[in-house]
């Protein structure tokens, strides 16, 4: 996600410097311990995540004969059943379980954890009460998020992995130009 490259107290910091002195957070450390802790919350949260996009989505649709449709629909759900068991759900949860204790030991959560819902509650506990708007927030931090060397190589190699790094360079140019 996108948002996990906003997620960086140093840029979050930088971005708060109109609201610094409306802040119960005094520092960047400040900002970093209150990311952590969110982390921490998250981690069932997490867990839930990675289990629904291990199941997916499942749909069903009638189709000819559709006089058939009642027996469509069970043979759809009885499928279901068989697939999506007890020991299935289980084998999910361990796997859900070790992916996030993975993640957490190598201090990875900020990156791989659900960045809009850490920036959404950093935003609720810590920057709603200031009188920042959340779309000043996010624009802010983004701004200041983008300064980073490693943001900005990232964001070259995703365009360049869909095929628009010709067109963004020829964007920088036109900017410079104007």
């Amino acid at each position: 996600m996108i948002e996990n490259l906003l997620v960086d107290p140093d840029a979050i910091w930088d971005a708060l410097a109109t609201v610094h002195h409306k802040l119960t957070l005094k520092s960047p450390a400040e900002v970093e311990n209150a990311l952590d802790a969110i982390c921490s919350e998250l981690e069932d949260h997490e867990s839930a995540r990675r289990i629904k996009a291990a199941v997916g989505a499942r749909t069903f649709r009638v189709h000819d004969p559709v006089r058939e449709a009642r027996q469509q629909v069970e043979q759809f759900a009885a499928e279901l059943v068989d697939t999506l068991t007890s020991d299935h759900f289980n084998e999910l949860r361990l796997k859900a379980s070790a992916a996030v204790a993975k993640t957490t030991s190598e201090a990875k959560r900020r990156e791989f954890f659900d960045g809009k819902e850490i920036l959404d509650r950093f935003f609720k506990r810590f920057v709603h009460a200031t009188g920042m708007s959340k779309e000043i927030f996010v624009y802010e931090t983004a701004k200041h998020a983008g300064e980073r060397s490693s943001v900005s190589t990232f964001v070259t190699a995703l365009f360049a992995a869909i095929g628009i790094d010709d067109q963004m360079q020829q964007v920088h140019v036109i900017a410079s130009a104007s």
